[in-house]
């Protein structure tokens, strides 16, 4: 990478406490390499050129005042463009609508707080919900613009794969922040539901709602996550990775996964057993992973068609087609349907609780495969991108992709980490572990690709 960026908070961080470059330089940087590649990689709606330099005048006026805010403090940082911003517009990923919000979101806020640099607004699907707005440019993959970035925190993930910033905020519904981190290479992290606060961002389906986070790493995820809950300086007790259960849902191994991601993904286990894990079969269970899929569905579309249904039915042409076509879904989702789906969530709960007797975290990929070209459909027409991660959302658990591996075609390959809810910090101790294991093999895309 160019000038002082660098792609760890932590190597940045201390590079700017020992003057090797100052918060404007460094953020300078940022915003030069954004203007380079921001035209073939489409990943913000808003780049703050202004606000973020300003931010970093300021972080360099305290520094020389001995104020020194923690670990983020000048760091480069993103937002996506359903998370309020003060004074800055707010699009949700739409053509037609600008909010300009009076009040940061409190994850923003607490971002700001510890000193954190806000360079921009991502672009988004519409609304956190399908396709781009048809009127909008997509975002671009940077590992080859030619393929899905996976979504909807797409501008997101690419942004922090192209080196357009060090962290993140995403939102996640149904894999919405691990499905573009498992396509981008990079790492998603969706806590706890309810961990972060869901102020003063824009809902899809509020039972299913989460803040997530993206970053180059499991280290750099682990610190933006204990800035946004207050928790800098707890350290967990680590548990040895010997020590753990991890647990196999072998049907998201086999068909219609791809096999080299389900290569990657065992291979990867296989470094866990060999340190002395233990790898535990949930075939037994039989866990109906195309329910858990088909009740998160009818959940979201209930809830989004609720939230916009007197738009939809006073302004239809507010919206882009695809956008159309999935709210009217969800509007011919009877009461006693979403009733039933509610129903059915609460009555497994008990079934997915006793999951955590037997093991302590489920391993599987985050998606059947690795991104797709432009366009493309699934191989077999109805599996889609996300079809793991709605387990997680559906029940509010801790869930981090991983980047472990890569296609013949230089693809990523995610692997997905679930633990019981409140279980966060095992998550990313967990990832941090892999990230560890695999040091040396992991890369980063090519600059060569993006050009128009």
């Amino acid at each position: 990478m160019d000038g002082p960026i660098n792609s760890s908070i932590l190597k940045t961080a201390d590079s700017l406490r020992r003057r090797i470059y100052s918060p404007v330089e460094l953020v300078q940087a940022y915003l030069n390499r954004i203007e380079t590649y921001e035209p073939v990689l489409n990943t913000f709606r808003i780049v703050l050129i202004e606000q973020a330099l300003e931010a970093a005048r300021q972080v360099e006026r305290e520094w020389h005042q001995g104020f020194d805010r923690g670990p983020l403090h000048g760091i480069p940082v993103t937002l996506k463009d359903n998370i309020a911003l003060t004074g800055v517009p707010m699009t949700n990923g739409s053509a037609f609508t600008s909010f300009i919000p009076t009040k940061s979101a409190p994850v923003v806020k607490a971002l700001t707080e510890a000193g954190s640099v806000i360079v921009g607004k991502t672009h988004m699907s519409e609304f956190a919900y399908g396709d781009f707005h048809p009127v909008l440019p997509a975002v671009r993959n940077p590992w080859h613009p030619g393929y899905l970035p996976g979504g909807s925190s797409s501008g997101a993930a690419a942004g922090i794969a192209a080196g357009f910033a060090l962290g993140a905020l995403g939102t996640d519904t149904a894999g919405s922040v691990r499905v573009p981190a498992c396509f981008c290479g990079t790492v998603g992290f969706k806590p706890t539901f309810g961990r972060l606060s869901l102020r003063g961002i824009t809902p899809l389906a509020p039972s299913l709602d989460h803040v997530g986070i993206l970053a180059g790493s499991c280290t750099d995820t682990e610190i933006l996550f204990q800035v946004l809950t207050n928790e800098v300086h707890y350290r967990p007790e680590p548990r040895p990775i010997r020590k753990l259960r991890f647990g196999i849902l072998e049907s998201c191994f086999e068909a219609p996964t791809d096999p080299e991601t389900a290569k990657a993904v065992w291979e990867t286990l296989e470094i866990l057993r060999r340190e002395g894990a233990e790898l535990i079969s949930l075939r037994p269970l039989d866990l109906p992973i195309a329910l858990v899929k088909q009740t998160t569905w009818t959940i979201l579309l209930a809830e989004a068609y609720r939230i916009h249904k007197l738009k939809l039915k006073n302004d239809a042409g507010f919206y882009g087609r695809s956008l159309i076509s999935s709210l009217e879904k969800g509007q011919e989702i009877l009461p006693e349907e979403y009733a039933c789906a509610l129903a059915w969530r609460e009555q497994a709960k008990n079934v997915v609780s006793r999951l955590w007797d037997l093991v302590d975290a489920i391993v599987i990929p985050t998606c059947p495969w690795a991104a797709r070209p432009l366009g493309s459909s699934s191989p077999d027409g109805k599996t889609v991108n996300g079809e793991f991660t709605p387990f997680d959302n559906l029940w509010g658990l801790p869930a981090l992709s991983v980047p472990v591996g890569y296609t013949r075609e230089g693809l990523p390959i995610g692997m997905q980490i679930t633990c019981q809810a409140g279980a966060d910090e095992l998550v990313l101790a967990i990832g941090k572990y892999i990230e560890g294991a695999l040091n040396g093999t992991l890369r980063k895309p090519s600059e060569a690709l993006w050009t128009l």
